[in-house]
């Protein structure tokens, strides 16, 4: 097997022993696979390869794996998933065979993107019977692909039971979905509470959508400044609204560096509204022919200029063809009043 090795490797006859620094380390890393923690040893790898270098990380990781630690075959097959693929997979493989979760979970996730469904939930189903709370997730996340909505809500729960953050947030989409806002908004806090920034995100949309804004702008905030592109975005919107412009540009450009073409968009609409005051003549033409996306784009304008009220008639065509973003701009509006 293809496995990566210490620099001080020759590539033939015996290895040299490893060095002071790798022996130490080896020692530092072996304490702290024994952490409740199945993910200390490769935090504790990274912090450790700022101060030393990966190589020497690498070696002492190396030292561990060849001594049958599936800790540290896990970590390395994550450290090389890219520069060295087929030797972390043979890491990987390894240490699924002496038994980690993390590596089963990792090779479930490989067959699943390769389209290989079944191999992948007999790999899930073997740990979530060990109790895996991620297992169950990516169980879940299956049953919601073939449509079986009631088996992913009972895996979802069962995964949050175990202290998943993400499968609160998940099955509070879940329950949105079927109506159910308050047990939505109820998760949604929950799992925001726990740590998920895509659920403080959503936390923070459900509040700014029943006009609870200042609350909205806590979670929102929290979200975009942890990379959520779609927090970003909202709250950008909502501060926009609530009369602060300059600080809604720089979370639309915020947004807008995090992948959104909807924030980038905003951002363009702003600064032509800025530079020519009749910018919106040509959104005003597309609204009359009831254009929602131009409607959409129109509002924003207007909003960005100060004209709250031709704003909200430009959002009103938006949302009459079912824009979502245009029925929450109208919610904002009705809780500045």
């Amino acid at each position: 097997m293809n496995r990566p090795r210490p620099p001080s490797d020759t590539g033939g006859g015996v290895p040299d022993r490893p060095s002071a620094v790798e022996q130490a380390l080896a020692d530092v890393l072996r304490a702290a696979s024994g952490l409740h923690s199945q993910r200390a040893l490769p935090v504790v790898a990274s912090a450790l390869q700022q101060l030393y270098g990966q190589a020497p990380v690498d070696a002492a990781l190396l030292q561990l794996a060849e001594a049958d630690m599936p800790e540290a075959m896990l970590t390395l097959g994550e450290r090389h998933k890219e520069d060295d693929p087929r030797a972390a997979l043979g890491w990987l493989q390894r240490a699924a065979a002496l038994g980690s979760t993390g590596a089963i979970i990792w090779l479930g996730r490989a067959h699943r993107d390769a389209g290989r469904v079944t191999e992948a939930k007999t790999l899930f189903n073997e740990a979530a019977e060990r109790g895996d709370a991620e297992a169950l997730h990516e169980l879940a996340r299956l049953s919601l692909a073939d449509g079986d909505t009631a088996k992913a809500a009972e895996l979802l729960a069962a995964s949050a039971r175990l202290g998943s953050a993400d499968s609160l947030n998940d099955l509070g989409t879940l329950r949105a979905s079927e109506g159910k806002s308050e047990e939505s908004e109820r998760l949604y806090r929950e799992a925001a509470d726990a740590g998920s920034v895509v659920g403080a995100s959503n936390l923070g949309v459900r509040l700014a959508q029943t006009g609870r804004i200042a609350e909205a702008i806590r979670w929102l905030t929290l979200g975009a400044e942890a990379g959520n592109a779609d927090a970003a975005l909202v709250l950008a919107s909502v501060l926009g609204l609530s009369g602060e412009p300059q600080l809604a540009a720089t979370y639309y450009a915020r947004a807008a560096t995090l992948g959104s073409s909807e924030a980038a968009e905003r951002l363009a609409r702003i600064a032509e509204s800025a530079d020519r005051p009749d910018a919106s003549a040509t959104g005003e033409g597309k609204l009359a022919a009831g254009d929602p996306d131009a409607a959409l784009r129109l509002g924003h304008a207007l909003i960005a200029r100060g004209d709250v009220e031709s704003a909200t008639d430009a959002y009103r065509v938006a949302a009459a063809h079912g824009n979502l973003l245009a029925e929450l701009s109208l919610l904002l509006i009705a809780a500045r009043k």
